[in-house]
């Protein structure tokens, strides 16, 4: 496999790996502070799943870049038509002439991984604004004032 081809793979594992500890440590820390939720509470739901989504499709991908870089011949002795077919392989070295693609079995995962993440990303941008202002704290009047717009109504018994 030539240079380019090995950073290529390089760099779509370390995206993957970005990608999953971002989503874990979000679920992580959101799930830490639940109880404090505002707002409505389908929303929060909604982001750790796609968060989860998100890690699931990047150990996909992960194990998508694994058999593309390993594939299952590996595994099993090789017969002289693997020889005759890889000169190489006979010789024991680990260079192949043929170059290895990352293809659609990588490519569809990374690409559920991103979309996952992005949507969860803007989902919480999305939240966070409407979960604050849904809660604002009621104001309440200086003493002594006799305003009935600030009023705080009186909670029935």
């Amino acid at each position: 496999m030539d240079e380019q081809n090995k950073k290529a793979f390089d760099f779509a594992a370390d995206l993957t790996k970005q990608l999953i500890t971002l989503s874990t440590s979000i679920v992580t820390l959101t799930l830490l502070f639940s109880k404090d939720l505002l707002g409505p509470k389908w929303m929060p739901v909604t982001i750790w799943t796609l968060f989860l989504l998100s890690t699931v499709c990047g150990l996909w991908t992960l194990m998508a870049l694994t058999g593309t870089l390993a594939p299952a011949t590996m595994g099993r002795p090789l017969t002289n038509r693997d020889k005759e077919n890889n000169p190489n392989s006979a010789s024991g070295s680990a260079e192949d002439s043929t170059p290895l693609n990352i293809g659609e079995n990588v490519r569809t995962p990374s690409t559920l991984q991103v979309v996952t993440f992005g949507l969860a990303i803007a989902f919480t941008l999305i939240y966070v604004p409407v979960a604050f202002l849904r809660n604002k704290p009621p104001q309440t009047p200086p003493s002594g004032c006799a305003c009935p717009c600030l009023r705080v109504p009186s909670k029935p018994q």
